[in-house]
């Protein structure tokens, strides 16, 4: 009983892990996408980007 406890703690610590890890990444490109869009805005629609930096494209168009 107290074995099969020690394994599950490690397997939720080792999922914990990945899913952290996992929002660094997320954090990572979502930054990444913002920097390019920052850097070079005019290149928004020939760079390979989901919709999503069309959207924000639109917003900044309607509000400025």
């Amino acid at each position: 009983m107290y074995k099969r406890k020690v394994i599950n703690d490690k397997h939720v610590k080792k999922n914990l892990l990945n899913i952290i890890l996992n929002i660094c990444q997320f954090r990572t490109d979502f930054f990444n996408l913002i920097k390019s869009i920052v850097r070079k805005p005019w290149a928004v629609w020939t760079d390979n980007i989901p919709p999503f930096s069309f959207v924000l494209k639109d917003q900044f168009t309607y509000n400025h």
